[in-house]
């Protein structure tokens, strides 16, 4: 197989799914050990990423690089939550 070819989706569990920032990026393609995502944040601009599918580090880093306010803005949301609705 040609390390460059991307094979069509396939219907697999990946650390993507379960991950709480998942619904910024859009499954692509499977392309051996990596998943290939589209950030949604990014559009209309195509900007297509590569990650390990038991890993979203990769996608993390794009997020903290390029668009560190969304990031910061979920992370006061969930913080917000926690502390006034969940722990009362």
């Amino acid at each position: 197989m040609d390390s460059d070819h991307i094979e069509p989706i396939v219907d697999t569990k990946t650390a993507l799914h379960s991950w709480r920032y998942s619904h910024h990026f859009t499954h692509k393609a499977d392309q051996g050990k990596n998943v290939i995502v589209q950030c949604n944040l990014c559009l209309p601009k195509v900007n297509l990423l590569s990650t390990s599918k038991t890993s979203t580090s990769n996608l993390k880093k794009h997020l903290n690089h390029s668009h560190k306010t969304i990031a910061l803005a979920e992370h006061c949301i969930f913080l917000y939550l926690y502390l006034f609705i969940i722990d009362t």
